[in-house]
């Protein structure tokens, strides 16, 4: 039990408990009638108002994260399909192959479109994904939004 210290209006303090003050102060929630007033289901009506701007907000930030985290596994995995394809005597499609193995990892393989390009000097390889490989929520934000990474690597 709380005790809240007043002071009464002739200048003697006393002591009230929790319970007293918190009817003290409902009673001012109620007119001079007696009747509550009729603030009843104001906050069910905020709640309802801002939801969904809050759920909205979160999906963005949602699509913003999976966008982030496919574009940093793009890269890594044409780093490594680059990497593969630059080792002398290697097929092409070895570094395809790692590159389709990085992404089936977290899931992000469906839909690329992987390039190697293997010149004299370097290797290229260039890896293009749909927002359809990588899109979480439910909103789709970013539906027509592809990703394009690439690497090269010199060869020795």
């Amino acid at each position: 039990m709380y005790l809240n210290h007043q002071r009464s209006c002739s200048g003697i303090s006393r002591l009230t408990s929790h319970a007293a003050s918190t009817e003290m102060f409902q009673t001012h929630l109620h007119n001079r009638t007696g009747l509550p007033t009729p603030r009843k289901g104001v906050v069910t009506v905020e709640l309802a108002m801002v939801l969904p701007i809050i759920f909205l907000f979160f999906f963005l930030a949602l699509e913003l994260a999976s966008i982030n985290f496919a574009r940093q596994t793009l890269g890594y995995a044409a780093y490594e399909a680059a990497r593969k394809s630059s080792i002398p005597g290697v097929a092409r499609t070895i570094g395809e192959d790692e590159a389709m193995r990085q992404m089936n990892l977290v899931g992000l393989g469906e839909g690329a479109v992987i390039e190697i390009d293997n010149s004299e000097a370097a290797v290229t390889a260039t890896i293009t994904l749909p927002s359809s490989g990588f899109s979480w929520g439910p909103v789709g934000y970013f539906g027509s939004y592809t990703i394009r990474e690439s690497c090269t690597v010199m060869k020795e």
